[in-house]
């Protein structure tokens, strides 16, 4: 009933199947790298307004507003705190000056340790920035906190991965560890080294450019904390011989013991540096007002 197709027929036929196939990839591949290409700038804008959809059910009003009742009272928190540290920090480097630092370590752990309270109670801004957002949109929005409570970690792992700069943390995660191990095989110990190894390049640079030096002491603090995760927190023997408190300890210990290869650098810098970038710390009217009421009534009480 049918006459056998003649050889070219055949040939055609094979060949305008290939061409079909070929269109069909070559669609499918302009399709992925669109939506790649959008999905690239979706993330570049993600990090300059870092607000995104609910993953979670939508919670409740009453689980709403306790939520951020709670971080309410953490703004309140922070903007007593921060003004106070700064005021603290203030009289030290006034009364410290580097090089002569140097001889006094206990001071030289107190402006670490004040630097640091100032530096996460500044993010109170961005509290209230997830409050607003997550009040105005009913919950289905959220904005990344910049911190976690960092002071609760229990180990360095935790604090430069869930608590710490959250921001620069999911960015290094999804441009360097998360990379490391899809493309590039990398276990998930070597993928963690990359990171931190970005991360001390990255904070190089702002030493290079912020104190004119400083690139290998930024450098090493990174290390540092690599090695610290790795070699200790890994062990088995860590793990299982130690409280969860005993371990918030020894994170606390550890990070203020290194912290002057990197922390050091701007408490050394100091008070030119508070000089400098005065105008960076926010100034709450009342508290002002209060930091120079603690100021008079220290000066009266060491008279």
């Amino acid at each position: 009933l049918y006459p056998p197709r003649q050889k070219d027929d055949l040939g055609a036929s094979k060949k305008s199947d290939e061409d079909d196939k070929c269109k069909n990839i070559s669609r499918e591949n302009n399709d992925i790298s669109w939506r790649g290409l959008l999905s690239f700038v979706g993330r570049f804008f993600y990090y300059l307004i870092p607000i995104s959809k609910t993953k979670s059910p939508l919670p409740t009003w009453q689980a709403l507003l306790k939520q951020n009742t709670r971080y309410t009272v953490v703004i309140l928190m922070k903007l007593i705190m921060t003004p106070l540290c700064g005021f603290a920090l203030r009289r030290l480097a006034d009364k410290y000056p580097f090089p002569s630092l140097r001889q006094e370590p206990v001071a030289y752990m107190k402006m670490e340790v004040l630097f640091t309270l100032e530096l996460i109670g500044m993010a109170w801004t961005n509290d209230l920035q997830c409050v607003i957002v997550s009040l105005l949109s009913g919950g289905r929005l959220q904005m990344l906190h910049m911190h976690n409570f960092p002071f609760l970690s229990r180990s360095l792992r935790d604090l430069w991965g869930r608590r710490y700069n959250l921001l620069i943390n999911t960015l290094l995660k999804e441009t360097v560890f998360i990379p490391a191990q899809n493309y590039y095989d990398c276990s998930k110990q070597v993928a963690s080294v990359l990171a931190f190894t970005t991360s001390g390049i990255l904070h190089s640079w702002v030493a290079h450019f912020t104190f004119g030096g400083g690139v290998v002491r930024a450098s090493l603090f990174f290390v540092s904390q690599e090695l610290w995760i790795n070699q200790v927190e890994q062990r088995e023997w860590y793990r299982n011989s130690f409280p969860s408190f005993w371990k918030a300890v020894v994170t606390v210990l550890y990070f203020y013991a290194t912290a002057c290869l990197y922390v050091g650098l701007f408490v050394e810098a100091m008070p030119d540096w508070l000089d400098k970038n005065a105008g960076g710390v926010p100034e709450v009217p009342v508290m002002k007002d209060v930091t120079n009421s603690l100021g008079v009534a220290i000066g009266l009480i060491r008279q």
